[in-house]
């Protein structure tokens, strides 16, 4: 549905144009004749953006100013205190124990592989 989306959004957009060069009201009939659109999808358009208050966004005198954003060196937060109780996981207090067992594992299960293959080629 992205293609979908895509053919919405620039509909949207061109309605949007539209509104921004009439200086007076358009109405529906223009949206549909002007854009080519289909009386469902026009008035559909056109309630959303009204719900989105764009003759106040369309209204405004002075441009938003563009921003830039500089993200700072990574810092630990003096001010965290962990909640009372909270523990870290069992896997964080005793790796050593996990990955002992975790690698006995994957040892016992090589051998398992090799014995069922030996008695594979045999048979």
């Amino acid at each position: 549905m992205p293609g979908m989306q895509i053919k919405v959004l620039d509909k949207a957009i061109r309605v949007v144009e539209l509104l921004a060069q009439s200086n007076r009201g358009v109405r529906l009939k223009d949206v549909i004749a002007a854009v080519a659109l289909n009386k469902t999808t026009a008035l559909r358009i056109l309630r959303a953006l009204e719900s989105h208050d764009l003759a106040a966004v369309l209204g405004r005198q002075a441009p938003i100013p563009e921003t830039t954003l500089v993200i700072g060196e990574w810092k630990t937060n003096p001010d965290y205190k962990p909640t009372p109780g909270q523990q870290r996981p069992w896997s964080e207090q005793h790796p050593a124990v996990l990955y002992t067992v975790l690698g006995l594992a994957v040892v016992g299960m090589g051998l398992v592989t090799v014995r069922f293959l030996s008695k594979v080629r045999n048979a």
